[in-house]
Formats: C-alpha cells, sequence, structure tokens
C-alpha cells in the first residue's frame, strides 16, 4: 500500500471509531458528552488532517523535484505496481465513504446537527484524498504511457541499427595462404550442416553433406603437402571442434577461422 493509503486508512479508522462510539449511544445510554470533550475530540482530528496534508505535501514536493531518467524493465514494471496500488487505494476510499455518507444520513435524522456537521467535514476531507488518489494514478498512467513510448522508439531505433549494420557487413573474405609454409591450404567452410572444400586446384569447391565422405576424402589427401583451414559459421558452433579433432588425427595441421552466417570465402 502506498504512504498516501496508510494515511487515509488511520483517518478513516480514527473515523469509524467515532461512528462506532455514536452507534453505541444509540442503542445504550451513557452520560452526554460534554461541550469540552467534544472539542477536544475535534482537535485532535484536525490534527491528524493536518499531519496528513504535510505528508501529502512532502510527497509532491519529492515527486516534482525526481530527476528523470531511462527506464529500465524493473522500473517500468515497478510503476505499473504502484498504479494498481493506488487504483486499489482509490477503490477503497469510495467504499469508506459510502459508509460514511450513509452513517452521516442516519446521524442528519438525530437532533445531534453538531456532530452531523463534525462528520460532513471529515467527508469532505475523505473526498478530497480520494480526487486527490485519482490525480495521481492519472499522472502515473501517464508516465506509463510515456516510458512505453520511450521503449518502442528504442526498440525500432535497435532494429533500424541492426539493418544498417548487415547491410554494411563485408560479405566476402579473400583467404591468403600462409607464406611461412610451402604447403598448400585447403579452405573448408562449415554451416548450415554442410562443409564446402576449396583449394587452388579447385577453386569452386566440393560440397560434402555427410561427414563421413568428407572425411574418406580428406584421407585422399597430402598432410606433407597440404593443410586444412576451418572457417565456421555462427550456426555449427556448438559441433566444430570433432571436425578439428578427426583431421588433427589424420595428422593434418588445421588452422581455424570463425565467419558471418552469409560471408563468401575465396582464395586470392
Amino acid at each position: 500500500m502506498s504512504v498516501v493509503g496508510i494515511i487515509i486508512l488511520v483517518t478513516l479508522l480514527l473515523i469509524l471509531k467515532l461512528i462506532t462510539q455514536m452507534a453505541v449511544a444509540e442503542s445504550v445510554p451513557v452520560p452526554e458528552i460534554t461541550e469540552a470533550e467534544l472539542n477536544e475530540r475535534i482537535e485532535s482530528l484536525e490534527q491528524s488532517r493536518r499531519e496528513i496534508q504535510d505528508e501529502l505535501a512532502r510527497l509532491n514536493e519529492a515527486r516534482r523535484d525526481a530527476i528523470p531518467v531511462v527506464p529500465s524493465v524493473d522500473q517500468f514494471d515497478a510503476l505499473q505496481a504502484s498504479i494498481e496500488r493506488l487504483k486499489a487505494d482509490v477503490q477503497r476510499a469510495d467504499e469508506d465513504l459510502q459508509r460514511a455518507k450513509e452513517r452521516r444520513d442516519e446521524i442528519n435524522n438525530r437532533p445531534d446537527a453538531k456532530l452531523a456537521a463534525d462528520l460532513e467535514k471529515k467527508i469532505h476531507e475523505l473526498e478530497r484524498f480520494r480526487d486527490e488518489l485519482e490525480r495521481q494514478s492519472d499522472e502515473q498512467k501517464n508516465q506509463q504511457q510515456t516510458l512505453q513510448a520511450k521503449i518502442d522508439a528504442l526498440k525500432n531505433q535497435q532494429a533500424d541499427l541492426d539493418r544498417q549494420l548487415s547491410e554494411k557487413v563485408v560479405n566476402k573474405v579473400y583467404a591468403t595462404p600462409n607464406k611461412s609454409t610451402d604447403k598448400s591450404p585447403i579452405l573448408l567452410v562449415y554451416g548450415q550442416g554442410k562443409i564446402n572444400a576449396m583449394s587452388q586446384a579447385d577453386p569452386n569447391g566440393t560440397e560434402f553433406v555427410s561427414r563421413q565422405v568428407f572425411y574418406s576424402w580428406a584421407k585422399g589427401k597430402n598432410r606433407k603437402t597440404e593443410y586444412f583451414v576451418l572457417y565456421v559459421r555462427p550456426s555449427r558452433f556448438k559441433d566444430y571442434e570433432s571436425i578439428i579433432d578427426e583431421l588433427k588425427g589424420m595428422g593434418f595441421e588445421i588452422g581455424l577461422q570463425v565467419i558471418g552466417e552469409k560471408t563468401e570465402i575465396a582464395l586470392q
């Protein structure tokens, strides 16, 4: 429950206590309250009202001084929860106000006009509190809409950045042979479950869907004059290591490069 809701609840408890005392007075004869005692009770309620109003003013001042920041998901969820609590507070205030009005109507039929007037004053105060809660609820709804608009704008910006980045990515990589060795490179492009093997002798490449067929083909290569370079696409990050292990087991030297999902490889 919010601070304002707690304050209203305390005020309502004071009023309900007064109403209970009046209800008992209707059924059980008790000595008539003196004017001094009634004034003392009214002063006590007035003091409670002033304290509530001071607390509400302090909360409003703190809200005005708050520095706006870019919302996080947790802040957005907290704001939504606060709105729901305010709705519940408003509903409870309406229910308590309705009961107080009904009690006021009963008291108006009694000769104690002073007590009825005091209760009428308290009802007006509750109405003002209820209106303030509704105003705060509307403000937080507007803040929620503003935050949602910012979040949507950020998502759109992210989508634009992703699109621009994908358009600027280099889609072709030229592989340069290792000058520190006389061996010839065989380029292996691994992605989408297929292995494409390219070399100077076969620049267009040979595609292998089955690993076993590829391993049989690799065994026919000369480890003394050739080496492999494996280019791995993101879609095959989980299982490329077994290819490296298999080729190393055959005695081949092997290099490793990571490329984009749509990047093309060509021998230079």
